[in-house]
């Protein structure tokens, strides 16, 4: 980008919009790996018991009999794929965001530089 084109400043600025598709999740954990063509493939899911398969009320004792499935339920919300300088930025943002975390929120922690 030439400097005329940025205000001649040296900065760029960046405005942040939402797209039509935009939505908040919150996640439980997240899986995957590395792709053949050497992106990071990251699956984010949430965890929840199964969904009843059957529903019963005895309307005599008003009782209710619910069918569970066995286990819980890892449910999909989205795949993110990056790569490797996103992944390098990803992680460094995290670790910052962490760090903050850990000195306002868990007692006894010293920041990193105090160690």
């Amino acid at each position: 980008m030439s400097e005329k084109k940025n205000g001649g400043s040296g900065k760029i600025h960046f405005q942040y919009q939402k797209t039509g598709s935009y939505r908040t999740y919150f996640i439980d954990g997240a899986f995957g790996g590395i792709t053949p063509r050497g992106l990071l493939q990251m699956q984010l899911y949430s965890e929840r018991t199964h969904l009843p398969t059957k529903e019963t009320l005895n309307t005599e004792t008003k009782i209710t009999q619910v069918s569970l499935p066995d286990g819980f339920v890892r449910e999909v919300e989205a795949t993110i794929i990056m790569d490797y300088p996103t992944m390098i930025q990803v992680r460094n943002w995290l670790n910052g965001k962490i760090d903050f975390f850990e000195q306002k929120f868990v007692p006894g922690k010293k920041p990193e530089n105090e160690k």
